[in-house]
């Protein structure tokens, strides 16, 4: 998720080279989070002022339904939830900076409107992000769809017309860049293994990415290179089965009178009898790639689809498929913990943590799945609000602060 590293630095401040006038454009950005943040800290440091606020919320009849939370400097999730719930309640900071002589650092109207601009910008991350982390079996299908929404949704940010948005869009998009064209024909590959897409939703969002001529180059690379795995496959299986089959027969017995025996028509009938068998083997793969295609998609009427369980069940129809979707749908989508998604601050492992022995390590993994599934985790996880200071990775100092999360199970 590299672009939301690049939106989160962004928010942060604009980097050293750009030029001045860019960098001043960007520190709007940055000011008006800042204004935000500021208001928000002012009216939950004491529950005097948070009991005020809540008298504020009742005289103008806005209904006081979250809490105001303050976000993480470092995790971009917590300044949406912040976000979020302040221009929620727009009106009542307003109300209560005519009436507080100590409230002093309240928005202005452009920061309001700049805060809201980048919530709505935030909140592409956030849904996909929340989708990812929060999905207890995330296969690879689930990927492509999110990322070509990303890539799209910065395509109309960079001509929205709002300056400040199109420079932090270009900025964004020369990073995605980097990491698109190395990712996409491998996860298009496990969108189309999802029956409920195959080439339909390829053929939709790489004609709306790369426009009608480009996007037919792209999506004949893709099919070409699932042709190729699926001959590759077909050919391991046809060996292994051969192997299995010879392991099965007993050991020959050549009587010594068939010593210089002449290749009669039996011998070479048997041999060709092979010989059509492999070489027909090419155009029933291709057939069984093709039948698959042609095959209407299966209809999306459930909330959630069982892939792997589908290609279990249909594993006699298409066996070839079924092999390579069980390798490309096991390439997990984030190769990153959730909560590193959300953060800009840097991970480290502590040396208590990188002394662990492998089967240790398994061990502390299986239970953490385990446990999860226990709890019910199998539906999205909702993540309410991240709250007080920093989590940066693994901190073996006890001292050290620890961030206080609510999580409602969906």
């Amino acid at each position: 998720m590299s672009s939301l590293d690049a939106l989160s630095n962004t928010l942060e401040k604009s980097a050293p080279s750009e030029e001045p006038i860019g960098t001043n454009r960007l520190q709007l950005i940055s000011h008006a989070i800042e204004r935000v943040r500021d208001s928000v800290h002012y009216w939950t440091a004491t529950p005097k002022r948070e009991e005020k606020f809540k008298e504020t919320c009742a005289q103008l009849k806005i209904p006081y339904t979250k809490n105001l939370c303050l976000d993480c400097k470092t995790r971009w999730n917590s300044t949406f939830l912040m976000l979020e719930v302040a221009i929620m309640y727009r009106d009542v900071f307003e109300r209560l900076s005519l009436h507080e002589s100590q409230y002093k650092y309240f928005p202005s109207e452009k920061d309001w409107d700049m805060a809201d601009e980048i919530f709505q910008r935030l909140r592409v991350f956030f849904d996909v992000t929340e989708l990812f982390s929060g999905t207890t079996y995330p296969t690879s299908n689930l990927y492509f769809p999110k990322v070509c929404v990303i890539r799209l949704a910065l395509m109309e940010w960079k001509n929205c017309g709002n300056e400040i948005i199109e420079m932090m869009a270009t900025r964004m998009i020369t990073k995605f860049e980097k990491y698109w064209g190395v990712i996409n024909t491998v996860m298009a590959i496990g969108t189309l293994l999802d029956p409920r897409y195959k080439m339909y939703l390829l053929n939709f969002f790489f004609r709306k990415i790369y426009g009608e001529t480009e996007a037919c180059v792209v999506i004949g690379q893709v099919k070409r290179v699932v042709q190729d795995l699926v001959l590759e496959y077909a050919t391991k299986g046809r060996e292994r089965d051969k192997a299995a089959q010879l392991d099965m027969l007993p050991p020959p017995s050549i009587p010594s009178s068939s010593k210089g025996r002449k290749f009669s028509h039996e011998d070479w009938q048997a041999d060709f009898a092979a010989h059509v068998s492999e070489e027909s083997a090419f155009i029933d793969t291709k057939s069984e790639l093709d039948y698959y295609l042609e095959e209407r998609p299966v209809p999306q009427t459930e909330h959630y689809f069982y892939i792997l369980n589908w290609w279990k069940s249909n594993e006699a129809k298409f066996p070839t498929l079924q092999a390579i979707a069980r390798d490309f749908l096991a390439i997990p989508i984030s190769t990153v913990a959730s909560e590193s998604s959300f953060s800009t601050g840097g991970r480290f492992v502590t040396p208590h943590r990188s002394r662990l022995r492998p089967d240790t390590l398994e061990a502390l993994m299986c239970n953490q799945d385990w446990l999860w599934n226990e709890l019910g985790t199998t539906t999205n996880i909702g993540i309410e609000c991240y709250i007080i200071h920093n989590i940066e990775g693994d901190v073996d100092d006890s001292s050290k602060s620890e961030s206080t999360i609510t999580i409602i199970m969906g």
